[in-house]
């Protein structure tokens, strides 16, 4: 996570216990021969929503307390991005991260679907679905820093991935560069 963490990482001993727990998803499908997954960028109604107008994966908490993280992770990307929930194949799963803006405790899952999914955004959590080439989180001339806002209006000058038209940093980047790290010896 440090190579795109913007700010100071936290250790797993630094979780509050308060912290919400929440999963999300890189969707990986084939098309045209090679490996895609979703982005979206998320919209919200709720004034004080820290990840609104952010890029991430479709994701979100967790809804019952006897609900698995990985079942989370199934439901809120069909939720959001309208797919098959029964498509969806869970590979496995990335290294928790605390996201101290919202107090998350996000636990990324990979999935590989079957077949080509056809995406449905939710109008009130996603205001657009983005379809990206795996191959373009290794081309080192997407690696950038750039200057963002902040969900409290402070100006951050952070890593970054760019991915066609978006600029992908914060807890999405650093869950991305552990998938890229993780599968770069197999790709």
């Amino acid at each position: 996570h440090s190579r795109l963490a913007p700010v100071r990482l936290w250790e797993p001993g630094d979780i509050p216990s308060s912290a919400r727990p929440a999963a999300v998803l890189i969707l990986l499908y084939e098309k045209e021969d090679t490996l895609w997954f979703p982005l979206i960028r998320r919209i919200s109604a709720h004034p004080g929503d820290h990840h609104r107008g952010q890029i991430g994966l479709p994701g979100g908490g967790l809804s019952f307390p006897e609900e698995r993280l990985e079942d989370t992770a199934s439901r809120e990307c069909a939720e959001e991005i309208g797919i098959d929930a029964s498509n969806v194949h869970l590979l496995g799963s990335l290294s928790p991260l605390y996201i101290a803006v919202s107090n998350y405790r996000v636990q990324p899952f990979v999935g590989l679907y079957r077949g080509h999914p056809r995406f449905t955004k939710q109008d009130s959590e996603v205001e657009d679905i983005h379809e990206v080439c795996v191959s373009g989180l290794f081309d080192p001339a997407n690696r950038m820093r750039c200057t963002v806002s902040s969900s409290r209006g402070l100006r951050l000058d952070v890593p970054a991935i760019r991915l066609g038209e978006l600029i992908v940093w914060g807890a999405t980047g650093m869950i991305l560069e552990e998938f890229c790290q993780l599968i770069e010896p197999v790709r």
